[in-house]
């Protein structure tokens, strides 16, 4: 049908609205929505964390959650599940696969959580007991990559040969790291219950259940600043303990080389940034000077030097106000400034932070 065009055509406006009625309902309608979703977000939590707390429901439940994801729109007659789930049989029924799996779940929990509302305050807890046991799983990986006497290799072999005699597969520390070490987005759980939309919402939280880096980048640390927790550095000990660790484990020269001369020295930096965040204003001294003399060839070089000069002219405008502003361009190595009995630290292990 054709529209005829008339320069006397004329649109009429609806009638006037009662604005203060129409605001009404539309906060209405929001606030509804909004119940609605803090009431469908509840009941997932709590269905999800039914299973957390025990290895043989956890195992049921993942493998529930693999047939309706992977497995989803399969002839009824079909096999395949069947046959995938038996194949798996002693990687399911292994202890660290299992642990594996309940962290991972819990972690999932705990994001739920943030985006339901609760605090970083209120989760700390929670996620600082969360970041020590994942520690305690990654250990027990490592093991699995370790170094076997004769006679452990012969038993795992011989154990090996039965396994697959059966058709099945022998656990292996990747089938481990695939459950832990997984973005929350491609979590099983979170396709099967379709969770994504939720989770997009969690702001300033790592994402990946398995990175204890992001957790500390993102949560835990941010958090003990702003507490000024003296147990931040011990973290900061941990991190850079566990790093090395990492680079040994590959045996590769450049890494390990790359790490001492590259990426411990960043991090020695910034914990020294942190001790001076906590008031002690010598000690952070002390590490910054000692990265610097340390690693003069480091890319921060400059920077790191700038820094810390400016650091230790303020130091001496305080003690003497009459002091010049300027110093050398160079910085000589200094004698180690013992700290003041106010300044030591009095941090307490990182599973005591509450």
């Amino acid at each position: 049908m054709l529209l005829a065009i008339s320069g006397q055509a004329q649109v009429k406006d609806d009638p006037e609205l009662n604005l203060r009625r129409v605001i009404e309902d539309l906060q209405a309608i929001r606030e509804q929505r909004e119940e609605q979703f803090r009431d469908g977000l509840r009941k997932r939590i709590q269905e999800i964390a039914s299973h957390a707390g025990s290895p043989v429901a956890v195992v049921d439940y993942y493998e529930d959650a693999i047939r309706a994801t992977e497995f989803e729109g399969r002839p009824k007659d079909s096999t395949e599940y069947d046959q995938w789930r038996d194949k798996r049989k002693e990687v399911h029924l292994d202890a660290t696969f299992k642990q594996a799996l309940m962290l991972h779940i819990e972690y999932l929990v705990l994001t739920l959580d943030r985006v339901n509302g609760r605090t970083l305050e209120e989760s700390i807890t929670a996620l600082t007991s969360y970041y020590n046991r994942l520690g305690q799983l990654r250990i027990e990986i490592d093991k699995m990559d370790a170094f076997r006497t004769d006679a452990q290799k012969r038993h795992d072999d011989r154990r090996a040969s039965e396994i697959k005699g059966k058709g099945r597969d022998v656990i292996k520390s990747g089938d481990v790291r695939k459950i832990i070490d997984v973005n929350l987005d491609n979590s099983p759980f979170v396709k099967w219950h379709r969770l994504g939309g939720y989770l997009a919402q969690v702001k300033d939280w790592e994402m990946n259940s398995g990175n204890l880096d992001g957790m500390l980048d993102k949560s835990i640390m941010p958090y003990l600043r702003e507490k000024k927790d003296p147990s931040l550095l011990l973290y900061w000990d941990e991190r850079i303990a566990r790093g090395q660790v990492q680079a040994e484990k590959s045996k590769l020269a450049a890494d390990i080389d790359k790490f001492n001369t590259e990426t411990k020295p960043r991090l020695l930096w910034s914990k020294a940034q942190d001790t001076l965040l906590l008031g002690m204003k010598n000690r952070a001294a002390n590490e910054m000077l000692l990265v610097i003399t340390t690693h003069p060839s480091h890319p921060n070089f400059d920077q790191w030097s700038a820094t810390l000069l400016e650091q230790l002219q303020s130091m001496t405008t305080k003690a003497d106000p009459a002091a010049p502003s300027s110093g050398p361009s160079v910085i000589a190595p200094l004698p180690l400034v013992p700290e003041t009995s106010s300044e030591r630290n009095t941090a307490v292990a990182p599973t005591s932070v509450q």
